[in-house]
């Protein structure tokens, strides 16, 4: 699966992530396949990048949003990471103390940290 971040150029709808699709199939293929050559950028029209295909574009319901604008090229998450989230953090992946913790209810959580202060 591929998500699409929405940089500042999307105007009203910057900073978040609203469509994703299933991967279809990649291609290698010249810098000049996709994009214009100009005299500005000649110099890289034989380099090789990855051409992504991808199926049946979809639009989440709510978007992930992005409340500290930042640049990434890739950020890699599970599907049930990118289901449940609701800001672009959520889709981080931690370690497996970091994961179990985000999953148990904040109760269960409260009370470990009051019965490990109390040794």
């Amino acid at each position: 699966m591929l998500a699409f971040y929405q940089g500042y150029a999307f105007d009203e709808n910057d900073r978040q992530i609203r469509y994703y699709g299933e991967v279809e199939h990649i291609e290698i293929v010249p810098r000049k396949e996709l994009f214009e050559v100009t005299e500005r950028n000649q110099h890289k029209a034989e380099k090789l990048y990855r051409k992504l295909f991808v199926k049946n574009l979809e639009e989440r319901e709510k978007p992930i949003i992005a409340y500290r604008p930042r640049i990434w090229a890739f950020i890699s998450t599970t599907k049930a990471k990118f289901d449940d989230a609701e800001q672009l953090n959520d889709l981080y992946l931690g370690s497996s103390l970091e994961e179990r913790l985000r999953k148990a209810p904040m109760n269960i959580i409260e009370k470990s940290m009051r019965n490990e202060q109390t040794i």
